[in-house]
C-alpha cells in the first residue's frame, strides 16, 4: 500500500529549520517579530514550494488509481490532499506578502498556515489511529472484510508504522540469489503482490543458504580459517531472518517480514563479503579481484534502521 502520507513526513520535523512546516511557522513569526531575517524565511518558502506541490501530486494519483478504498484509510488521504492543497495555495501568498512587504498578510498568512498544518497533521493522526487496529487489511485497497481481498485478490496483513511510511533505508550490493526476494517482497508490502507469492523464491533461498552452510561447515570441520567461520555465521544469520520472515505466514504482520529481511539484508552482505575473503584466503588476490557479486541492487526494499 502506498502512504501518500509519506510524502510529507520528513517537512515536519521538531528543529526550527525554515524547510520545514514547522520551522516555515517558528521563521515566520520570528520574522513578523524582528528576530529574524527575511533572507531565511523567502528561501525557506522557494523549497517547501515544490515539495507540496509533489506531495499533492502523487497524492492524487495515489487515489486515481487505488480505485476503491476503506474509508478508514479515504477519508485521511483525502484530507492530507486538500491540506497539500491549502498549504501550496498559502505559500504562495505569504511569497508575494513577503514580496511586497505587506506585514499584515504575512500575519494572515501565517494563521492560515497553522491551520492547513493542523489539519495535515491530524489526518496524519487519523493515518496512525488506522494503522494501530490490529485487524489485518488488504495492502491495495485497506478492506478488512474478507481473506483474501475480493477486490483485490491479495491476502490480509497487519500493516506496521514503518512499513506504510517509510523511513530511512540502507543501499548495497547483494548477491543475486537475494535479489528475488527482495523484489517479491517490496511488491507484497506496496499491496502488488500477495503473500503467497513470496514463499517460493523465499524457499529458494533458504535452500541455497543451507547448501553453503553445510559445505561451510564440512570445510570448517577440515581447515583452521578464520574467513570460514565468518562465513558460517553470516549464513546463520541469513536464515534466522529467513526464519523471521516465516512467522508472517501464521502472524500476518508485516513487522515480521520487514525485521526480518533487515537480518537477511544484513546478513547478506557479510556472505557476499565472506565469499570475498574465502577467495582471498584459498585462491588468492587476482582470484577474488575478479569476484563481484550479481549487480541485484536493492535500492527500494525497507532494510534495517539506520
Amino acid at each position: 500500500m502506498k502512504n501518500p502520507v509519506a510524502a510529507l513526513q520528513q517537512a515536519f520535523g521538531s528543529a526550527p529549520e525554515a524547510i520545514t512546516i514547522r520551522g516555515l511557522l517558528e521563521t515566520t513569526r520570528a520574522w513578523l517579530d524582528g528576530r529574524a531575517p527575511i533572507e531565511s524565511l523567502v528561501g525557506g518558502v522557494a523549497v517547501m514550494l515544490p515539495k507540496l506541490e509533489q506531495a499533492a501530486s502523487a497524492t492524487r494519483q495515489d487515489l486515481r488509481q487505488q480505485g476503491h478504498l476503506e474509508e478508514g484509510l479515504r477519508v485521511p488521504i483525502e484530507r492530507s490532499l486538500a491540506a497539500y492543497e491549502e498549504l501550496h495555495a498559502v505559500l504562495l501568498e505569504l511569497e508575494q506578502s513577503l514580496s511586497e512587504d505587506h506585514r499584515e498578510q504575512v500575519e494572515a498568512a501565517w494563521e492560515d498556515l497553522a491551520e492547513a498544518a493542523q489539519e495535515l497533521s491530524e489526518a496524519n493522526a487519523d493515518m496512525e489511529e488506522w494503522l494501530a487496529d490490529p485487524a489485518p487489511r488488504c495492502l491495495n485497497c485497506g478492506e478488512a472484510e474478507a481473506d483474501p481481498c475480493p477486490g483485490c485478490g491479495l491476502e490480509l496483513l497487519r500493516p506496521d508504522r514503518q512499513s506504510a511510511f517509510g523511513g530511512p533505508f540502507e543501499t548495497t550490493v547483494l548477491p543475486g540469489e537475494f535479489a528475488e526476494v527482495a523484489t517479491r517482497l517490496q511488491q507484497v508490502l506496496s499491496g502488488q503482490a500477495t503473500l503467497s507469492t513470496l514463499w517460493p523464491p523465499l524457499t529458494r533461498l533458504q535452500s541455497l543458504l543451507c547448501n553453503f552452510l553445510a559445505a561451510a561447515q564440512a570445510a570448517a570441520r577440515e581447515q583452521d580459517s578464520s574467513a570460514l567461520g565468518e562465513f558460517v555465521v553470516a549464513i546463520e544469520d541469513a536464515l534466522d531472518g529467513i526464519e523471521l520472515m516465516d512467522r508472517c505466514a501464521r502472524s500476518r504482520a508485516t513487522a515480521d517480514l520487514r525485521s526480518g529481511w533487515a537480518e537477511v539484508f544484513a546478513a547478506g552482505q557479510e556472505v557476499a563479503h565472506g565469499r570475498r575473503a574465502l577467495l582471498e584466503e584459498f585462491a588468492g588476490p587476482e582470484e577474488a579481484a575478479a569476484y563481484a557479486p550479481n549487480q541485484a541492487i536493492d535500492s527500494v526494499i525497507l532494510s534495517r534502521d539506520k
